[in-house]
């Protein structure tokens, strides 16, 4: 019976002794987060945003490397930046396209009459550095009655000259690094149908299509745009110079003005009426035909009256006029 009390004694004391660590671990707060403001502060590394500082927890790198834990995020994000760039880098080099030829033209813009012809240069490269490449030149539909026509030219390594005519002659060009020529002039010929009016005009699209194999390679190919208008047909007449002779003179002596005129279009100005008046009165009308491109002189006789005479010369209808003074 004692033995048995004795035992209940030391159970009770060993269980006295435990309580107060056990009570008092229960009523101890939880461990901070590692990611805390308070724990961040007192760490006192660079973690200093909360985002950062979990991200790096998340990714076990508190753990491993504590208060190094930011360079070695760092390094992490840049190796990852530069992996992604380099792959865009490749993506880029296998997707755009390389360039296979190159197109230009010495004049895009040309003016002629219906009937004609206009004429253009187009000079064709082959860009790749050993591949030769075979060239084909085509131009776009021309509108209702206009038709083109293409010839490529060549000179070979003999001095020869090659021309093949067609839309679908084509040549092989050699590589830029060749010994070879790598370019070639295309001649476009755009021709205006006889009837056609100066409100009618062509824009044509001149392509360069590279067959690499024998196969052709459309979106490798570049295109040059030419205009072709037609010319408008007008006299342009204006008045170039007047003089006098004699250039001082007396009341009632006799006069000559001579009146120089130009036609700056490309029609003839027929039957135009010049109008010569003396101080506001009408003194004579002639009639001339003046060229396209040529310069014509009238002369008109008149006597000067006393004090300030005042010239004026009026072509046509509308009037352009030209008012000179004169002094007796």
């Amino acid at each position: 019976m004692a033995r048995r009390l004795g035992l209940l004694g030391v159970a009770a004391l060993l269980a006295l002794a435990l309580v107060p660590p056990v009570a008092a671990q229960a009523t101890q707060p939880p461990p901070a987060e590692p990611c805390d403001e308070q724990v961040r502060e007192d760490r006192g590394d660079l973690l200093d945003d909360e985002t950062v500082c979990e991200l790096a927890d998340q990714l076990g790198l508190l753990d491993a490397f504590d208060e190094y834990a930011t360079a070695v995020l760092a390094y992490v994000g840049l190796g990852v930046g530069v992996g992604v760039l380099w792959l865009l880098v490749l993506a880029l080099g296998t997707l755009w396209p390389r360039r296979y030829v190159r197109v230009s033209a010495d004049e895009r813009v040309a003016e002629i009459d219906a009937g004609e012809t206009a004429r253009y240069t187009v000079t064709v490269e082959n860009r790749l550095r050993n591949r030769p490449l075979g060239i084909v030149v085509q131009t776009g539909e021309a509108p209702a009655g206009w038709t083109t026509h293409v010839s490529m030219e060549r000179p070979t390594e003999s001095g020869f000259l090659e021309v093949f005519h067609g839309t679908d002659s084509g040549v092989t060009l050699q590589g830029r690094k060749a010994a070879a020529r790598n370019t070639l002039s295309a001649i476009v010929e755009v021709t205006a149908p006889p009837s056609a009016t100066h409100e009618e005009w062509a824009e044509l699209s001149v392509t360069a299509i590279p067959y690499k194999r024998g196969e052709p390679r459309p979106r490798k190919s570049k295109t040059v745009q030419v205009i072709t208008l037609l010319k408008e047909h007008q006299a342009k007449v204006v008045i170039v110079d007047v003089k006098h002779e004699p250039p001082e003179f007396k009341p009632g002596q006799a006069v000559t003005s001579m009146v120089q005129l130009t036609n700056h279009g490309n029609e003839p100005s027929l039957e135009l009426p010049v109008t010569f008046a003396l101080n506001e009165r009408e003194v004579e009308t002639k009639k001339v035909n003046v060229q396209a491109g040529e310069t014509r002189t009238l002369q008109f006789m008149w006597s000067a009256a006393p004090g300030p005479n005042q010239v004026r010369i009026t072509l046509g209808e509308p009037a352009q006029a030209a008012e000179t003074p004169a002094t007796a």
